[in-house]
């Protein structure tokens, strides 16, 4: 039997603007999984290292409302800043809860982020 698990909170960012600048900001508190532009469109992937869904969202707000008026402009214009959080599917426990406190969901309405949930199949 595979267990159900939370994996990480990924965001995902599209702009038309170039992102580099806040990513080069963010530098090493976050890993870098894409970061490009095709046909004039930014795609940004990230993660951080923490493992509790609450405590990722804090380390996400702290990186955007630090940014500096011209970096938290680009920010603003992105046409997709998604929080994707990723779990792993299975068959134990017979329902699975994962937890956003209130807190956490005023800090990503804050920073202007949209939730999407991903499930990926057990491991096997």
């Amino acid at each position: 039997m595979n267990e159900i698990n939370f994996l990480n909170i990924d965001l995902d960012m599209e702009s038309d603007s170039d992102i580099t600048p806040i990513v080069a900001f963010w530098g090493e508190r976050i890993s870098v999984n894409r970061l490009e532009c095709q046909d004039g469109i930014w795609y940004g992937s990230f993660e951080t290292w923490e493992e509790e869904e609450n405590t990722i969202i804090t380390i996400y707000h702290d990186l955007v409302t630090n940014l500096s008026p011209e970096l938290r402009w680009v920010w603003n214009q992105a046409r997709k800043r998604d929080f994707d959080f990723g779990y792993e599917g299975g068959d134990i426990p017979k329902s699975f809860h994962s937890r956003l406190s209130l807190e956490s969901i005023s800090k990503l309405t804050e920073i202007k982020g949209s939730v999407t949930i991903t499930i990926y199949p057990a491991s096997t």
